[in-house]
């Protein structure tokens, strides 16, 4: 039976390749098909037809089985485990998309921005200041978003703790078996995970109204699913919509004339363009992982069961065939009549693990990028001949500064 394209026989070797350029290794070996085995047993998905089959074959065929520790756990969905998870999302998701709900939060995210922004205007800011305000501004909202009118000024330091201790262990790109797990490092995991846990738990007790931890509890969750999906929320909405919104404002601080047609007749819908043409050019959570639960054909030849498979949406958005061969491009403008096919456009995932966020993380990213464009004009200052990318967890702009200026129309 035939095989796909291989790039090599040994997997320390390729993956301390991979570890030295993730993102142009993996674009590099696209270029040899729709699914390229990497190495014995771990393949690449880049086609847009067979990304859709892995991500709507989630809990059957293809299975997520590490959580954020990178500890095995059962994906299979009769499993009691993704049962109780697969009801905390869909719990999770009428709470995030609420449109009246979003409405609300946008009217105070806006608010928090415009302050920030105020505080930029007319200086040069650098890369690493920028990350960190727009941390702190997401975060913050999340947190708000999940707890209420409860004070939640600890939470965002709690997560972030977390975030960092975890860092060590998502960025490698081997997975250590579980004897070697005692390191210094897997214990920081471990101290920074309950002290989250344990300050979620209380405030999720303590009176108040409006948060996601009370749709949760009306959903009749027991406490301790309320607790680990409210975590699950504040890691995935703490550095990646800040990623995505610094993005979106490298691209915009690269196109002067995008930002004037931001504020001139049509906007909106600009702007709506602009998110999307962000989210698909650098989506901050750029590669999800599945294992095969069976032998799986593809074509004429078979994916044995076992197999890892690696789905890279930052790849598959560059050469399917609705964005080539301008998908490395910034070009808002495709938009205006782009119609991608099932498995073309992926920044927040597909089929039943879809990110139940998505219309949260929309509406935060436009929100901020509409406000910070309101109030001033964006300039990019490069430290070096171009532009680097931090892809060792959350894609992230490095070696930059922006310019912030009075917009001319104001």
């Amino acid at each position: 039976m035939a095989r796909p394209p291989i790039l090599g026989a040994s997997r320390a070797a390729l993956a301390e390749t991979y570890d030295r350029g993730r993102l142009s290794f993996l674009l590099d070996a696209a270029e040899l098909g729709p699914i390229v085995e990497l190495w014995p047993g771990t393949f690449l998905v880049s086609g847009h037809r067979e990304v859709h089959d892995v991500l709507v074959g989630s809990n059957r065929k293809f299975l997520s089985t590490q959580n954020f520790l990178r500890n095995k756990v059962s994906g299979d969905l009769g499993s009691e485990s993704v049962q109780k998870w697969m009801r905390s999302r869909k719990a999770a998701s009428a709470a995030l998309a609420s449109r009246d709900r979003l409405e609300d939060h946008q009217v105070e995210l806006a608010q928090h921005t415009h302050a920030i922004v105020r505080s930029w205007v007319g200086r040069t800011v650098g890369d690493r200041e920028l990350i960190d305000t727009l941390q702190v501004l997401t975060s913050a909202s999340i947190s708000r978003y999940c707890f209420g009118t409860r004070n939640v000024d600890e939470i965002p330091s709690l997560a972030q703790e977390l975030l960092d201790s975890l860092f060590p262990i998502t960025a490698s790109p081997f997975v250590l078996p579980r004897w070697m797990r005692w390191r210094p490092s897997d214990l920081r995991v471990r101290r920074a995970l309950r002290n989250l846990e344990s300050a979620v738990a209380q405030l999720a007790r303590t009176p108040g109204s409006d948060g996601l931890c009370d749709d949760l509890r009306r959903a009749d969750l027991p406490p301790e699913d309320v607790v680990q999906m409210i975590i699950s929320t504040l890691l995935a909405a703490h550095g990646v919509p800040a990623a995505a919104i610094l993005w979106g404002m490298v691209e915009l601080g690269r196109h002067r004339a995008v930002q004037d047609r931001l504020r001139g007749e049509g906007g909106a819908d600009a702007l709506t363009r602009v998110v999307s043409e962000t989210l698909r050019l650098w989506p901050p959570s750029w590669m999800l992982g599945r294992d095969a639960a069976e032998d799986i054909r593809f074509g004429d030849w078979e994916m044995k069961k076992g197999s890892v498979v690696m789905v890279s949406s930052w790849v598959t958005h560059r050469v399917s065939p609705a964005f080539a061969p301008t998908g490395g491009d910034f070009r808002p403008e495709r938009w205006i009549d782009a119609a991608p096919q099932r498995g073309e456009f992926i920044p927040f995932g597909g089929g039943p693990r879809w990110c139940v966020g998505a219309k949260f993380a929309e509406r935060e990213l436009s929100t901020v990028l509409g406000e910070i464009v309101r109030n001033s004009t964006m300039r990019i200052q490069l430290s070096g001949a171009e532009l680097k990318v931090n892809e060792r967890r959350t894609l992230t702009p490095e070696d930059f500064a922006m310019r912030f200026d009075v917009p001319v129309s104001a």
